[in-house]
C-alpha cells in the first residue's frame, strides 16, 4: 500500500506539469500569434502612410503644374498685350511721320501769305516729327520685348516632377 500511494503524488505532479507545459505552450502560441498580428498592422500602418504621402504628393504636383501653366498663359497673354500695344504705337508713329511729310510738303509747295503762317506750320510739323519718333521708338521697344516673351511662353510644356 505505500507504494501505491507514493506513486499517486508522482502521477499527479506528472499529469500537473504536463498540463503546465501545454498552457505554457499554449500562452507561447498566443503571444506569438499576437506580435505577428502586430506586425502585421505595423505593415499595413507604414503601407497605409506611404499611400498616403505619395497621393499627398501627387496633389502638390498637379497643383504645381496647374500654377505653373497659369503663369504660363499669363506670361503669353502679356507677351500678345505687348505686340498689340507696339503695333498699335508703331502705326500712331508712321501716322505722326506721315502727317510731318504733309506739313513739310506744303511749306515747300508754298500758299502761305505771312511768314508767322509758315511759322505755325513747322512748329506743327516739329511737333508731328517728335510724336513719329517717340510712338515709333515705343513700339518698337514694346514689340521688341513682346516677341520674345511670346515666343519663349508658348511651346514650352509643363511636365516633370517638383521636388
Amino acid at each position: 500500500m505505500a507504494a501505491i500511494v507514493v506513486l499517486a503524488p508522482l502521477a499527479r505532479a506528472d499529469v500537473t506539469s504536463a498540463i503546465g507545459a501545454a498552457e505554457v505552450e499554449a500562452a507561447r502560441q498566443r503571444a506569438e500569434a499576437r506580435r505577428a498580428a502586430t506586425e502585421q498592422r505595423a505593415t499595413e500602418d507604414v503601407a497605409a502612410a506611404r499611400a498616403a504621402q505619395a497621393a499627398k504628393r501627387e496633389r502638390e504636383l498637379a497643383a504645381d503644374r496647374a500654377v505653373a501653366g497659369e503663369q504660363q498663359r499669363e506670361r503669353r497673354n502679356s507677351g500678345w498685350l505687348l505686340i498689340g500695344t507696339g503695333a498699335g504705337l508703331v502705326a500712331l508713329g508712321g501716322f505722326f511721320a506721315w502727317r510731318s511729310s504733309v506739313v513739310n510738303d506744303d511749306i515747300r509747295n508754298g500758299g502761305y501769305m505771312y511768314s508767322y503762317e509758315i511759322a505755325a506750320r513747322a512748329v506743327d510739323g516739329q511737333k508731328d516729327n517728335a510724336l513719329a519718333w517717340t510712338f515709333g521708338i515705343g513700339g518698337a521697344l514694346a514689340l521688341a520685348i513682346g516677341v520674345p516673351v511670346v515666343v519663349t511662353s508658348s511651346g514650352v510644356a509643363v511636365t516633370g516632377s517638383f521636388k
